[in-house]
């Protein structure tokens, strides 16, 4: 058995643990995600055709990726001609329909980890996918899925 103070050792080392688990894996901040969809209301969305995409009826998953790493973009497709910077840190955005994210789920914000953001293929403009350069406050590339595609991981990078 543990004596008190071994107890609280352990207790404190699980602590610290959950902390530095959770502070591993951040997740855009609500002020560069507000700048981000102000941009996305003026945006041209490739495969859209209404006026402007209304994104407020989208269940809207944002998370971190590195733009030098193909692995970390969550799209079943990209954007054709989309160009990416080499090796930065972007936001990358899936916007899904209600309809298709599934029974009892309401539109609006998910921060989260790379590893959650949704991959919904073939779905029109059920889902949206957008890439964000918080840093440059510049939106890279916004498309329905599939639109006008090409594969993933064969973006141009500048």
């Amino acid at each position: 058995m543990l004596d008190g103070w071994k107890r609280a050792a352990v207790l404190a080392l699980v602590v610290l643990a959950l902390a530095v688990y959770t502070f591993a894996r951040p997740a855009p901040q609500q002020s560069e995600i507000d700048k981000l969809e102000e941009r996305l209301q003026s945006a041209s969305v490739e495969g859209f055709s209404g006026p402007s995409l209304q994104t407020a009826g989208y269940v809207r998953h944002y998370a971190y990726v590195r733009s030098g790493r193909p692995d970390e973009l969550p799209f079943a497709r990209m954007a054709e001609g989309l160009v990416l910077p080499s090796d930065k840190r972007l936001i990358a955005g899936v916007l899904v329909d209600p309809a298709v994210a599934g029974e009892g789920v309401r539109p609006g914000v998910r921060r989260v980890a790379r590893r959650d953001l949704p991959t919904v293929p073939n779905r029109g403009c059920a889902v949206v996918n957008v890439l964000y350069d918080p840093r440059e406050e510049d939106l890279l590339g916004a498309w329905c899925n599939p639109g006008r595609i090409a594969q993933a991981g064969t973006p141009t990078r500048r």
